[in-house]
């Protein structure tokens, strides 16, 4: 089953000194259900925003990838 989402977020950074960002995410994935209540699956997320470090504001951009396994109760 493919899905997509977006969103806006905060993340902290803990550099020296500690940062934060204000972000945008996007991200989407498919699960494949197994059985009824077990989906396995890929997701993915773009994450961008400014960051605000010690020293001013800069842009802050991540990405990730994950595998793994979804339970429906």
């Amino acid at each position: 089953m493919p899905f997509a989402r977006a969103g806006v977020g905060g993340d902290a950074l803990f550099y020296n000194p500690t940062a934060g960002a204000f972000v945008f995410r996007f991200g989407g994935g498919v699960h494949y259900y197994l059985l009824k209540w077990l989906g396995l699956g890929i997701e993915t997320n773009f994450t961008f925003g400014p960051g605000f470090y010690g020293n001013g504001t800069l842009f802050y951009g991540n990405w990730d990838f994950g595998l793994g396994a979804r339970f429906a109760f």
